[in-house]
């Protein structure tokens, strides 16, 4: 049961690099890396463990269960924008996560399950965090 929730999570985290990989990205999207980078332990505490259960609740369990997957993904999606000097920019993040969103919306639905998209959740952000984390050392 909770080793499908990862394979879906690592799945979609393949499936979003390779999204942004094809998707130019705008010179201003890295706004999120550098803030990362800067203090990746700091912003990897708080990516890797305390937003998986405050975003699962509040856009899983509760948002989710007053509307629907897509509702709940484009405000999943929009959370997730940045403030920026134009709209390509500003959405440049808000669409893999509107995605994700569609996915982990999906499975709570399908399993009625906030453990296993928390779950999926943490292993999207540990994958992601570990990255970029690699990549400032690189």
């Amino acid at each position: 049961m909770y080793f499908d929730s990862i394979m879906i999570a690592i799945i979609s985290t393949i499936a979003i690099l390779a999204f942004t990989t094809v998707i130019p990205k705008p010179q201003s999207s890295s706004q999120t890396t550098d803030m990362l980078r800067q203090s990746i332990w700091l912003m990897g505490f708080f990516s890797v463990f305390i937003a998986p259960f405050v975003e699962e609740i509040l856009f899983r369990k509760i948002l989710l269960s007053r509307s629907n997957i897509f509702i709940s993904a484009l405000f999943f999606g929009s959370l997730h924008a940045q403030v920026s000097s134009d709209v390509y920019s500003s959405l440049y993040p808000a669409i893999p996560t509107f995605l994700l969103g569609l996915v982990w919306g999906y499975r709570y639905k399908k399993t009625e399950s906030i453990k296993q998209t928390i779950l999926m959740h943490f292993t999207y952000n540990i994958i992601i965090v570990g990255l970029v984390a690699a990549s400032k050392w690189v």
